[in-house]
């Protein structure tokens, strides 16, 4: 079972999980690239229920100073670090409760993951939302989060906040390989 604030999400319509403000940010990103980053926040911002919208689709591109130059582009010529920032807005938009991010910083350069995790945090913070992060990467995960889950074959096999996790070298190096 899968529940948010007292509520089964299990059979409950992706419409329904949107007013309760749980916003996906998908691994793949599903960007429409034939709009522009502006229209793809417009996009968005239209499928978001007034009461739950933090802002205007140009009000967040200001939000995201690396968008700002690249507004009028199409989503589809964006490159990945580029279209994930757009995911990210599209998703802040919405004035999340609880954002879920699936493997944000994969195939990012450096410079983008950093510019990344400020966003997620910044996000987090002005939303007071809740962050489920999937991540491969531990510098990312330790910088966005508090605590850390790690699921091997679908078991939870180590939960705990950092200084735990830095504590236990056999978790990380039988689980992460970062020991």
């Amino acid at each position: 079972k899968v529940s948010w604030k007292g509520r089964d999400l299990g059979r409950m319509p992706s419409h329904q999980r949107a007013e309760l403000g749980l916003c996906l940010v998908p691994e793949d990103r599903r960007i429409l690239g034939g709009l522009t980053v502006l229209e793809n926040l417009r996009v968005a911002y239209t499928g978001v229920p007034p009461s739950r919208r933090s802002a205007t689709p140009d009000e967040t591109i200001e939000r995201f100073p690396m968008l700002v130059p690249i507004r009028d582009r199409a989503g589809g010529v964006l490159s990945g670090g580029q279209q994930q920032l757009l995911a990210l807005a599209r998703a802040a938009i919405a004035n999340p409760s609880l954002l879920l991010l699936d493997e944000p910083t994969e195939g990012l350069a450096p410079v983008i993951v950093e510019e990344l995790a400020e966003d997620v945090m910044r996000i987090c913070e002005e939303n007071e939302c809740t962050l489920l992060l999937c991540e491969q990467s531990v510098w990312f995960s330790r910088r966005c989060t508090e605590h850390v889950h790690i699921i091997d074959s679908g078991k939870i096999v180590f939960s705990g906040g950092w200084d735990e996790f830095d504590a236990n070298q056999d978790i990380q190096a039988r689980h992460l390989a970062v020991a």
